[in-house]
């Protein structure tokens, strides 16, 4: 392989102990070693950072450690909290590089890729661009990594600006929701933005209301019904929901 020039890159590798930690550790191996074949300085953490304690401490020892790029190796997937905090707090030029898995009909055992695409969307939100890339490590060639670790012109949209005119079907399923009540148990979790949602805009654009419901208030209340309720109210739930 032949070696560029991409200035020092700040590494933190993300994955988590529900996926497949052994295959996990080989791929980081092989990327590390992809980075190295090709020339590539790196800095910080060169292990797996399971939860997201260790990812934080791994962000903070580089916060006091100088190079060009941040680069993420989302071996696994992740939620995107540590992602847009580190994208957020070390303000630097940002890469992400995920590995493509074959489908075998299976579980997914690293599920990279999903983890990419929750960041993506993540940082999308936060104005943050990055560049990115999907490939095995046995696969990556300079070309690849040179794309990966620069910047590209390109933007993040305007999430204010006016959308092109919609369809009349658009319309047509806008006018269906007015009214609609939701009823909402419990927050998204934290780096799931794709989960969020705005009830403000709900009803001022749609007219629908949420209604917001703490999980241990539900237990609190459902420990109260009677079983004959219980029962007869999943029947009704049941006559309207599939897969109950």
């Amino acid at each position: 392989m032949q070696s560029f020039s991409t200035g020092r890159v700040g590494l933190l590798a993300l994955c988590r102990p529900t996926f497949d930690v052994e295959l996990a550790d080989s791929m980081l191996s092989e990327m590390l070693q992809v980075l190295e074949s090709n020339g590539i300085e790196t800095v910080g953490c060169r292990e797996l950072l399971l939860d997201n304690e260790t990812a934080r401490s791994a962000v903070d020892l580089l916060q006091g450690t100088e190079f060009d790029r941040l680069l993420v190796l989302q071996v696994t997937f992740t939620d995107a909290e540590i992602i847009c905090d580190a994208a957020v707090s070390l303000n630097k030029p940002l890469s992400i590089w995920a590995i493509r898995e074959e489908r075998t009909g299976s579980r997914l055992r690293l599920n990279s890729f999903c983890g990419l695409n929750l960041a993506s969307h993540a940082l999308n939100l936060r104005g943050k661009k990055f560049s990115w890339l999907c490939l095995e490590p046995a696969r990556v060639g300079s070309r690849d990594l040179q794309h990966l670790l620069s910047d590209h012109d390109f933007t993040v949209p305007d999430r204010q600006s006016p959308r092109e005119q919609g369809s009349s079907e658009g319309a047509e399923i806008a006018a269906s929701l007015e009214g609609i009540r939701i009823g909402c148990i419990g927050k998204h979790p934290n780096g799931f933005d794709t989960c969020a949602f705005d009830a403000r805009r709900l009803k001022s654009d749609f007219n629908v209301e949420v209604h917001e419901q703490g999980i241990e208030e539900v237990f609190d209340r459902a420990s109260d019904v009677e079983v004959s309720e219980a029962i007869s109210t999943r029947a009704k739930v049941e006559s309207r929901l599939d897969g109950v």
